[in-house]
């Protein structure tokens, strides 16, 4: 068994996605997994949620990517935005802390990973800002909140892998 980055990288291309090199993971697409190799290799979305760890197997690091990736695809969820409107809703805080919001979220509509699957839904909006006459925004994690896991949560804002991390969702009208 033995972990080649460039047969990876081979193997991803074949279906459309590309290794890139980041210091110190690899990230590639929009899908934001970054690969760390150590005596495992720990393929995580975004650096913050951890997908799966598998042994140092080119192979088998493929398969858990593809995996990855299809568990996305599969948990996109249409339309996203009245249910994301009913969850703020129901959270019952005109500021909800977007963990509250995700575990209500969770509760009506449950996901596998839910953490990865409410991010990426939240990032498929794609400029979708406006519903029932209010428009949402994520306001940033204050430092003072970031050391706890529960209080926010990583997402994309492009293509690239890049993200921030979000504690609050706000609608406004």
């Amino acid at each position: 068994m033995s972990f080649d980055p460039y047969l990876l990288n081979e193997l991803l291309l074949k279906n459309g996605y590309e290794l890139v090199a980041v210091m110190p993971p690899k990230i590639f697409g929009v899908y934001m997994f970054k690969i760390f190799v150590n005596d495992t290799v720990e393929i995580s979305y975004g650096g913050y949620e951890t997908y799966k760890r598998v042994p140092k197997d080119t192979y088998r690091v493929y398969d858990a990517v593809i995996s990855a990736i299809d568990l996305l695809k599969q948990n996109v969820v249409e339309p996203f935005l009245p249910k994301l409107y009913r969850a703020y809703v129901e959270a019952g805080d005109s500021q909800a802390n977007i963990v509250s919001v995700m575990e209500n979220f969770i509760a009506k509509n449950p996901l596998p990973y839910p953490r990865i699957t409410f991010s990426y839904n939240i990032y498929k909006l794609d400029g979708q800002r406006v519903y029932d006459g209010k428009t949402w925004f994520l306001i940033l994690t204050p430092f003072a909140l970031s050391k706890n896991k529960k209080n926010w949560l990583w997402i994309p804002i492009n293509e690239d892998g890049k993200g921030s991390l979000y504690s609050f969702i706000v609608f406004r009208g």
